[in-house]
Parts: C-alpha cells; sequence; structure tokens
C-alpha cells in the first residue's frame, strides 16, 4: 500500500509534460549531467520515463537520481567549444532544435548565439552540457 502512494505522489509531482534537468543519474548508460528533458510517462514502480532533449529515452529513478525541475520560463544554455570557430568557444548559446544522430556522437543542434547569430548543425560534443548558470550570471 506504501508503495502505491508513493508512485501516486511521484505521478503528481512530475505530470507528463514536466520539464526536468538532471543533476546525477546512477546509470552505466546515464545521459550527461546538466541535460534537459520531458516526463513521458511515471511507471507502477515510480521510474519516471523521459524523453531528453539529446534524443535518448532513459528513464530515472526518484529518490536515486538526482533532478530538478526547470521552470518552464527558463531556457536550456549551453556553454559552446567550437573547433570551426574559436572565436565562439565559450560562449552561452541558447538550443534552438535538435536532429538526432545516428548515435549520441552524431547529434546534431541549431543553437542561437548573443549576438543573434543562428548556427545549424553544432555537433552535441561541441556543447558542455555540464554547464551551469551562476545565480549572478545573465545571459546576454
Amino acid at each position: 500500500m506504501e508503495d502505491r502512494r508513493k508512485v501516486e505522489m511521484i505521478k503528481k509531482k512530475y505530470p507528463v509534460g514536466t520539464r526536468i534537468k538532471l543533476n546525477y543519474m546512477q546509470d552505466d548508460y546515464a545521459v550527461p549531467s546538466g541535460m534537459t528533458g520531458t516526463v513521458d510517462y511515471v511507471d507502477d514502480e515510480g521510474q519516471i520515463g523521459m524523453s531528453w532533449d539529446n534524443g535518448r529515452t532513459l528513464s530515472f529513478i526518484y529518490g536515486v537520481d538526482s533532478f530538478s525541475i526547470i521552470d518552464e520560463k527558463q531556457k536550456a544554455l549551453f556553454n559552446t567549444k567550437l573547433a570551426s570557430d574559436m572565436n565562439r568557444n565559450g560562449e552561452i548559446v541558447e538550443i534552438l532544435s535538435f536532429e538526432k544522430g545516428k548515435d549520441i556522437y552524431n547529434d546534431r543542434y541549431k543553437v542561437k548565439f548573443n549576438d543573434g547569430t543562428i548556427k545549424d548543425n553544432i555537433m552535441s560534443c561541441e556543447l558542455n552540457f555540464n554547464y551551469e548558470k551562476k545565480k549572478d550570471e545573465r545571459s546576454r
């Protein structure tokens, strides 16, 4: 009976469509820390099924893995490390869209730079998913 109540509490707290940011996942095939995604479902065991923004679909476990809810007004920001444009390295960018590749190393993103420039085909290895915005830092 206690397990059923816990699962119902998780379902109410994290309904389908809730945006999540992963802090840490205890899994050999974990998505990167800092990755964001959307709740697809909560199963009968209380695992939260996710569609991650990098195209993966991996559940995480409430009470084991660390995550936080993203305010819908908050944008996903990532730090760049672009070999093709060294002047852009370290710039914080906004992710506009995602295209799944044949594996996680070939995923492609469309990003918006601080000056408003939009660039396609940014690879996942060129984005730092561990970036955390500091409280006093503002996006430009």
